[in-house]
């Protein structure tokens, strides 16, 4: 089953199809620390505009397969 760390809460229905998915992680805090510790057994990380997906964190996941960013434009 695919560790997916949720890095900000989605609406229910995209949070329960996740759940549907794989094992949902959902960290206490956004700190990198935090999250660098956590994304290190993820398969997949779901991200918003207020975490910070940075080289560090990609680096330290290793097995992720997918990066997705709940959102719309091209800031990130």
């Amino acid at each position: 089953m695919p560790r997916i760390l949720l890095a900000e809460p989605l609406d229910a229905d995209a949070e329960a199809r996740l759940e549907a998915a794989g094992e949902v992680i959902r960290p206490a805090d956004a700190d990198p620390d935090t999250m660098a510790r956590l994304v290190v057994d993820c398969d997949a990380l779901v991200a918003r505009t207020q975490t910070p997906v940075t080289r560090e964190l990609l680096r330290v996941g290793r097995r992720l397969r997918v990066v997705g960013v709940a959102g719309v434009g091209v800031d990130r």
